[in-house]
Formats: C-alpha cells, structure tokens, sequence
C-alpha cells in the first residue's frame, strides 16, 4: 500500500507536488494515477523501475543533497 498525495496543476497540463520529509540517501518508490483509478505502467526500459512485493512496477529515485526536482510522462509515453 501506498499514500494518497495529489498533484497540483500549474499550467500546460504539468503538475507538480512538493515534500519536505525526505533525507539525502532515502529511497523513494512512486507511480501516478489519474482520477484515483486508473494506475500507470512505468516503462523499466526506459526508467529507473524496481518490482515491489506484490509484483508491480514501481518508479525509484534516491534523494540527492539540494533540491530535487524530477520530470515524468505519465507511463513513460510523452503527450499522454
């Protein structure tokens, strides 16, 4: 299971979110639905993915000293 965090809509249909919780070295594991239904696909070919337990693909990302910003097309598929 996961947390419910929602993205803010800026402008040209980009989203953003924001955390302040996190250390330098923690590891993240995240993905993106839309309407709270629909999970996406995260494409591990082309992105730094891991299976979870329960055998879902899951984006990872370690975080970084400063600020971290990261940028994502939902299931790896740009316009989507």
């Amino acid at each position: 299971g996961g947390s419910d965090y929602y993205l803010i809509a800026t402008e040209n249909n980009i989203y953003e979110i924001s955390f302040t919780t996190f250390e330098v070295g923690d590891q993240i594991e995240f993905k993106f639905r839309i309407n709270g239904v629909n999970w996406e696909n995260p494409n591990s070919a082309i992105c730094n993915c891991i299976i979870d337990s329960d055998g879902y693909v899951n984006r990872v990302y370690i975080i970084q000293a400063g600020q971290n910003s990261l940028s994502f097309w939902y299931n790896d598929e740009e316009d989507s």
